[in-house]
């Protein structure tokens, strides 16, 4: 047989089962009453399709592969970053950098855990090194979210020169890593110095630190709610139509800004547990970054389910 993956769309988007004796039960059908009313109801119908395409996707585990290269990006990042402010003599920066990650991620940076002037000495002497390695685990979460998007949405492996995909990855890395960097600086910098900024304005009152947290929460939710979009409706090889964007947008921000928010909560939780001991930190940011994946693979389930529910149906076969 011939053709392009546009002449079959789902050409691939699914691996044949191999010849066997079944060892698994079928997946029980949806209830009678659930399916009733999701023709009553159109978000019960997005629902209860999200629901389905998040468990037949395996969604976990591909935020579980997500959030192991978005946690090789994440020191890498710390490495290079720390090794510039270095070659710049920008202690103002470095300094800065150390205080929002002591505040935000307690037990990462400083006593108990890594030191900052090391990070400034090996980034410092591999730059360069670290700078790839930083390009090479970046396009590798790009790459990752890229094809859990693909699967979410039944769209079969792009047909694109492998050169090319990896060219459109590092595009993607430098449009989306400088507003994932500006989105987390802003809450967790303003979170962690938000007093020192009142005070230095010379304003005062409970009243008005409330404010400013609430200002900044709603500005990152919106930048993290635009951000989910442009990914949900460019990065899955095929375009939603616009109102199934939304709602998985808004579902896979609510999940990345409220753990953005409770990140150094639960971080400083189980540090203060010794029997986690050194593996505190890590397994924990692996935790946390598990959960945003998760979030942006059910906004994308919500995304893929609403566009479905919005489509014409058949009409029934003429008796």
């Amino acid at each position: 047989m011939t053709g392009t993956p546009e002449d079959d769309p789902v050409a691939d988007a699914a691996l044949a089962r191999i010849p066997g004796r079944a060892l698994e039960p079928p997946v029980k059908p949806t209830p009678g009453k659930l399916r009733a009313l999701g023709r009553e109801h159109l978000w019960v119908r997005v629902g209860v399709g999200a629901l389905d395409r998040f468990t037949s996707a395996r969604s976990p585990v591909m935020a579980a592969g997500t959030a192991y290269y978005g946690f090789l990006a994440m020191f890498s990042l710390l490495a290079f970053a720390y090794g510039v402010a270095s070659l710049l003599n920008a202690d103002e920066i470095a300094r800065w950098l150390t205080d929002t990650l002591e505040e935000s991620l307690p037990g990462l940076i400083g006593e108990g855990g890594i030191d900052p002037d090391t990070l400034s000495r090996v980034g410092r002497t591999t730059s360069v090194l670290g700078l790839l390695v930083l390009l090479v685990s970046g396009t590798a979460v790009v790459g990752a979210a890229r094809d859990s998007l693909h699967r979410i949405y039944g769209v079969p492996r792009s047909g694109r020169n492998p050169l090319v995909q990896r060219a459109q990855m590092l595009g993607w890395l430098a449009l989306l890593g400088p507003l994932v960097l500006v989105s987390y600086s802003v809450s967790t910098g303003v979170t962690a110095f938000g007093q020192d900024l009142l005070d230095t304005l010379g304003i005062d009152g409970s009243a008005t630190r409330w404010l400013l947290l609430a200002t900044v929460a709603v500005a990152t939710f919106l930048l993290d709610l635009g951000i989910s979009a442009l990914m949900l409706a460019r990065l899955g090889g095929v375009e939603p139509p616009r109102p199934a964007v939304l709602p998985g947008a808004v579902v896979t921000a609510l999940v990345v800004t409220t753990f953005k928010v409770l990140a150094a909560g639960i971080i400083g939780w189980s540090v203060d547990r010794p029997q986690y001991g050194s593996f505190a930190v890590p397994v924990t940011l692996l935790f946390v970054l598990w959960f945003q994946a998760m979030g942006l693979y059910a906004g994308g389930c919500v995304t893929a389910a609403r566009a479905m529910a919005a489509a014409p149906r058949p009409e029934p076969a003429a008796a």
